[in-house]
């Protein structure tokens, strides 16, 4: 009787993660390429081998192929989402009391700041109607007619 022993990912520490942080942001051009063509999908593949050779030449702790090396830059960057998506929620709160604290991960947060910290230029939305001074009276017409700058 054989039995398939399911084998553990292993577990990353902070200074690995720092490792990823820096190979993904050499690489950031490709790996967080949009685009989902044939050859945008081979280039992206690609560079993952190229992420998890300098990872696994570092020779931290573990050797790791480029699925796992994906997949634990996926994990974290969706951490990092979620913490950010709760931290808008806990900010929008109404009923008064004290501000409700998320535990972050020191590491983690700041993994990935450089990617997941997205801002849209040229787009007219509520952030940009708060930054405008609300003292000149022609701010909606400035706006109306597309003569505003962000």
């Amino acid at each position: 009787m054989t039995e398939k022993l399911i084998k553990r990912n292993p577990v990353f520490q902070a200074d690995e993660i720092n490792l990823l942080d820096s190979l993904v942001f050499k690489y950031k051009h490709v790996l967080e390429n949009k685009q989902k063509g044939a050859v945008q999908v081979a280039q992206k593949s690609k560079y993952w081998n190229i992420v998890a050779d300098e990872f696994n030449a570092a020779a931290l702790n573990v050797s790791v192929s480029y699925p796992i090396v994906m997949h634990l830059f996926n994990i974290l960057k969706n951490n990092k989402k979620s913490e950010l998506c709760a931290e808008k929620r806990n900010k929008k709160k109404t009923g008064g009391g004290p501000e409700e604290t998320i535990p972050t991960n020191e590491a983690i947060d700041q993994f990935l700041t450089t990617i997941t910290d997205i801002e849209v230029h040229g787009v007219l939305d509520s952030d940009s109607l708060r930054n405008m001074s609300s003292s000149t009276p022609n701010n909606f017409e400035t706006i109306l007619q597309g003569n505003y700058t962000i």
